[in-house]
């Protein structure tokens, strides 16, 4: 018996390691693609102007979260669900973004009655040109990521950054180094692309109007939806808090720095994390311990390969931004060195919200996001008086507050913990 636990848990194992790495390429291609575009704009881009883009990339991303509402964490976590609640939950999602698309228009605008924030509206109703179809699209990647198939995942998500990447690149040359126009081409298409190849295999789902999604499926996505919602306000409210209180110009260097700790971020904790709630949810049909046991042994993983990444990407950014892109940049490349050893801490943590979710419930688990968003903000907030790189320091000040509260909130991860709804969740 102890033989076949060990080769159980070997396979599993080598399964995540296997679809994080498999995530991880794609989303390598996603972020260090547009990377080239980036330093190109860079060089030529005034530092306000890049501010503005910072900015609608803050609004968006909330609006984007919102709109895919917890969609693809609740589908992940539930081991079989029925097509008829796919597709109920498809509509749901449809009308959903379309829905936030507006609110988001109309609450950008709001920003052009700053001189130096005019252009955010129209940067922001680019960059979220893919919101109304984002929920409807990310029913089907939970499928997918149910069914195990992260290899096609990462080649879909790859053409849609390429793709979009040479669109960025040929509309820079086109309009003879035009920055952010070639910017905003990149960035919308990538998902646009992304999505629109999802929706055209046989992995999408037809939206319908005429089923109803089970009731605890719609209260699982509801606190997903509620806990993202957090974790992303309290992840972009810096970006916006920083662009209204000190402007566009210190926006920018922030977000420089911030843009070398998300692409850490999203080539490696980001992945982890969505393999990690398919091991997670899989080994739950077992039993709860097997559950906590996959949990504990995927973090230690994480924190193993990434917090040295993390480390390291810190202190060459450190050196290599002032040389690359000019001594202008300087404030971003300190915000790059605080914001990165804030990351080596969060990856200590990183997968604690998704397994509370599966493993404890998805009540607790918007009460662990509830109380880690102040954590992290707070203190970020306070250090936007001294600038940049003092809002950097209140991330990384707040980053190890959440170390403290994930540490104590993973002890609630007990085998009589497991969430006791799992079988409600699917119609069988």
């Amino acid at each position: 018996m102890s033989t076949n636990n060990a080769n159980v848990g070997g396979d599993a194992s080598r399964r995540f390691i296997a679809n994080t790495g498999w995530l991880s390429i794609g989303a390598v291609v996603a972020r260090l693609a547009p990377m080239v575009l980036l330093y190109l704009v860079l060089l030529k881009t005034p530092t306000s102007a890049y501010g503005q883009f910072a900015m609608a990339t803050a609004i968006a991303a909330i609006a984007i979260l919102v709109a895919e509402g917890g969609v693809t964490l609740t589908l992940t976590s539930i081991s079989e669900i029925s097509e008829s609640n796919e597709r109920a939950l498809a509509h749901y999602a449809l009308v959903r973004g379309t829905i936030v698309y507006v609110l988001t228009l109309a609450i950008a605008a709001c920003f052009s009655v700053r001189s130096d924030l005019r252009s955010v509206p129209l940067y922001t109703a680019a960059l979220g040109a893919a919101i109304p179809v984002t929920g409807l699209a990310s029913v089907c990647i939970a499928r997918m990521q149910r069914r195990g198939r992260f290899l096609q995942l990462t080649a879909y998500q790859a053409v849609g950054s390429l793709a979009s990447t040479l669109m960025g690149l040929a509309t820079y040359l086109a309009t003879s180094g035009s920055g952010i126009g070639a910017l905003l081409v990149q960035s919308s298409f990538a998902n646009l692309i992304y999505y629109g190849i999802l929706l055209s295999t046989k992995d999408r789902i037809v939206p319908t109007r005429r089923t109803q999604a089970s009731g605890e499926v719609l209260k699982a996505l509801k606190s997903s939806l509620l806990g993202n919602l957090v974790g992303t306000v309290g992840r972009r409210a810096d970006d916006l808090f920083i662009g209204l209180v000190l402007g566009p110009a210190p926006l920018a260097q922030y977000a420089v720095g911030y843009r070398v700790l998300t692409t850490i971020t999203e080539t490696m904790l980001h992945p982890a994390d969505r393999a990690s709630t398919a091991a997670v949810a899989l080994a739950a049909k077992g039993s709860s311990h097997e559950a906590g046991i996959e949990l504990k042994k995927n973090q230690r993983k994480v924190m193993a390969i990434a917090a040295p990444i993390f480390a390291a990407a810190g202190l060459l950014s450190y050196i290599l931004i002032p040389k690359l892109i000019g001594a202008t940049w300087q404030q971003a490349a300190s915000c790059s060195l605080i914001l990165c050893l804030a990351g080596a801490v969060q990856s200590t943590y990183w997968l604690t919200y998704t397994g509370l979710f599966r493993i404890v419930g998805h009540r607790f688990a918007l009460m662990y996001q509830s109380i880690l968003v102040p954590i992290l903000l707070t203190p970020t907030l306070v250090g936007t008086l001294a600038g940049p790189i003092g809002c950097s320091w209140g991330y990384l000040l707040g980053a190890c507050g959440g170390w403290v509260l994930a540490s104590i909130c993973r002890r609630r991860i007990r085998p009589s913990h497991i969430y006791s709804n799992a079988s409600q969740l699917a119609e069988r």
